[in-house]
């Protein structure tokens, strides 16, 4: 008999679904919640484990998944995806999209943030970024321009918010707009979530990066400026922000006008992580990120400046 916890799949839903894989010696499933993150089922068979992912929505999903076959196919240390039985990269079932992930143990450590760690962070989003500045995707889902909605939306109905969130979401209406980055900014294809919690890590190397679901063409400097929020814990950490930057530089060097705009990608970073966290149902995630951009408010362009500069240049 199959076990399973309480799950908003069954087991015949289960049955059905691997079934698509080819997948039949089942044991057992368990479904993993994190927040607003997409249900996530581990599944073990009598020979192997997996993760099995289950979506809201699925129209932007293939094409990320399709890149994400890409750099697999190109070495780079991506969580593996499996594809159907009739070779598709995800399942719909009962009005839901599914894709099914290698099983990677630790996938829920947060792995402390060591100097050989952060260079590793910085040169693994660059190598990504040259993997993917020509790759033909086309589709924009977390921009800056999604993110500015949904702080529109947000502060207008702010509600009964604790008064240090609601001067926070006042910080970020004031200033969303100068963390804008200019058009001719240059772009490839982007993780948008390239977090400490989507970082494997074994020792002090990089072994998988996971969470694909949102790739989206965008700046590759907002992208950067996402990861080095991870430098961010209570106080922002300028040694190891310039490690990030240095593992970045050393395979895509950044142009002059990046290098202007690195507060801009910072406080674009710290305001979508706290957005997403303000709205999400995650508490643990949204009082880190809350607390981090509180930290943020006391940063000047011109003090971040003169920090960066004395600690990386």
């Amino acid at each position: 008999m199959l076990k399973t916890t309480e799950s908003a799949l069954k087991n015949d839903d289960i049955k059905g679904i691997l079934r698509s894989y080819g997948i039949t010696n089942i044991e057992t499933f368990n479904e993993l919640r994190r927040g607003t993150a997409p249900l996530c089922y581990e599944i073990t068979t009598s020979n192997n484990r997996y993760f099995l992912k289950q979506y809201r929505e699925g129209g932007y999903l293939d094409e990320s998944f399709v890149f994400l076959k890409f750099l697999l196919a190109s070495g780079y240390p991506s969580v593996r995806l499996f594809d159907t039985a009739s070779g598709k990269v995800s399942l719909s079932y009962h009005d839901r999209t599914f894709a099914l992930f290698e099983y990677v143990e630790n996938a829920n450590q947060q792995y402390e943030l060591t100097t050989d760690r952060a260079l590793e962070a910085g040169r693994y989003l660059a190598k990504l970024h040259v993997l993917g500045m020509n790759y033909p995707y086309e589709s924009v889902y977390a921009d800056y321009r999604y993110f500015n909605n949904l702080l529109d939306r947000g502060h207008t109905v702010k509600g009964d918010m604790p008064i240090d969130i609601q001067k926070a979401v006042d910080f970020m209406y004031e200033r969303m707009r100068d963390a804008a980055l200019p058009t001719d900014t240059p772009k490839s294809t982007c993780h948008v979530e390239f977090l400490k919690r989507h970082l494997i890590f074994k020792e002090q190397k990089l072994y998988k990066v996971l969470d694909w679901d949102i790739v989206s063409r965008d700046y590759m400097l907002n992208d950067l400026g996402t990861t080095m929020t991870i430098a961010i814990d209570g106080v922002l950490d300028y040694g190891t922000l310039g490690k990030i930057i240095e593992g970045y530089t050393t395979v895509r060097p950044l142009n002059t006008l990046e290098t202007h705009h690195l507060y801009e990608a910072l406080s674009f970073g710290v305001f979508k992580n706290a957005i997403w966290a303000l709205y999400g149902e995650n508490p643990s995630w949204r009082n880190t990120q809350v607390r981090n951009l509180t930290a943020f408010m006391q940063y000047t362009k011109e003090d971040f400046n003169k920090r960066l500069s004395d600690t990386v240049y």
